[in-house]
């Protein structure tokens, strides 16, 4: 892949790479799909459910990252082995993915459906919001309860700033569409 000279993709890309390395260290480095771990010499892979080109807003959120051995992540040399990979056979595992976690699987088609606006702000509050998870106080206090989504753990104050931006990019767009509409109704 092409290194890219656009800021604002270089800050995505940091951001997915944080974003995969907390992925991998919340299963605690072992395949989610059949449980092949580091520490026993296997190579861990973060793996994108919605594809990063498509979901660019989705690209470095945790929640849309799940840890994959290398021969379930891609298959590779393996590709004569009887095990499925998630980019060989994506209809079996998004198949899997809905039956392990149906709660998740339905929460990120729901935010598949959201409108975000991904700029330079949103890439570096977004990056400040990884940095808070991957901080060690952080993730001490994830790994105490596992039940929980890595959201809970996000700046709330983030959040919302994002949130109010979004809004008010969805009004100045609205008003810049008014305003053309106007004006084309004068020039007639």
């Amino acid at each position: 892949m092409a290194k890219t000279k656009d800021p604002k993709e270089r800050l995505r890309k940091r951001c997915v790479t944080l974003a995969k390395k907390i992925a991998r260290l919340k299963a605690k480095e072992i395949c989610e799909h059949c449980g092949k771990r580091k520490q026993d010499g296997w190579q861990m892979h973060g793996s994108h459910i919605y594809p990063e080109g498509v979901y660019k807003s989705m690209s470095a959120d945790v929640d849309n990252i799940i840890c994959l051995c290398a021969i379930c992540h891609v298959g590779g040399f393996w590709k004569n082995s009887k095990n499925p990979s998630w980019h060989e056979d994506p209809v079996y595992f998004v198949d899997w993915f809905k039956k392990k976690y149906p709660k998740r699987a339905k929460r990120l088609k729901q935010q598949t459906r959201t409108i975000v606006v991904c700029d330079m702000q949103y890439w570096e509050d977004k990056l400040e919001e990884l940095k808070v998870i991957h901080s060690p106080s952080e993730k001490a206090r994830y790994n105490k309860d596992m039940g929980k989504t890595i959201k809970e753990y996000l700046s709330v104050e983030l959040r919302k700033k994002h949130s109010k931006r979004t809004r008010f990019l969805r009004e100045l767009n609205n008003v810049e569409k008014e305003i053309e509409e106007l004006e084309e109704e004068l020039k007639k």
